[in-house]
């Protein structure tokens, strides 16, 4: 994992990657063990806890009930005061979607630079509207709260059907299997 191509960070350091100024957690881009120092925007942070790679510390102290910020963006609430330096994952921080049935977002404008020529590799349909050749994927960027699927006895059996069993359990994985009614998100 290396940021040093990427013009879209606003801080990039071998070990910690900062997106937004306005991020209240950084992350880490190699395991960092606990009293791992270092300096910030936002001041000197010493780590309470190991950082795993891919995974979000704080940058300031962060009161309960307070949004927390990542990529400019809210990923949830704080559910306890989280210090800086600690471990932000789901034993302290929540999405903030869990009482709503709908998600608004308001975009706002960014520091990103924009390119000068805008195309991409597509095609034009036979009535006027284009598509494209590439795959889309929709990737959580807070894999540790979010929902990617809800199983139902029909996804479980599609996806079964189509090679990717996910209901039978694989003890020599330590995997249990999905059970209809349970809540499901894979990240690496």
């Amino acid at each position: 994992m290396s940021c040093h191509d990427d013009p879209t960070a606003f801080l990039c350091h071998p070990d910690v990657l900062i997106i937004d100024p306005d991020d209240s957690v950084a992350v880490a881009l190699r395991q960092l063990d606990p009293s791992y120092r270092i300096e910030v925007p936002q001041g000197s942070v010493t780590l309470l806890d190991t950082i795993l790679p891919g995974h979000k510390f704080a940058l300031k102290d962060i009161q309960e009930g307070e949004t927390v910020i990542k990529y400019g963006h809210s990923i949830g609430i704080a559910v306890k005061t989280i210090q800086r330096g600690e471990l932000v994952h789901t034993h302290n921080l929540t999405s903030n979607l869990e009482d709503q049935s709908y998600y608004y977002h308001s975009p706002r404008s960014s520091h990103l630079r924009s390119s000068e020529s805008q195309t991409f590799q597509g095609y034009r349909r036979n009535n006027g509207s284009v598509g494209i050749r590439n795959d889309i994927w929709i990737i959580p960027t807070v894999g540790c709260i979010a929902q990617c699927i809800y199983a139902t006895e029909e996804f479980l059996e599609y996806s079964k059907k189509v090679g990717n069993d996910l209901a039978t359990p694989m003890p020599k994985y330590n995997f249990a299997g999905v059970k209809p009614g349970q809540s499901w998100c894979l990240s690496g």
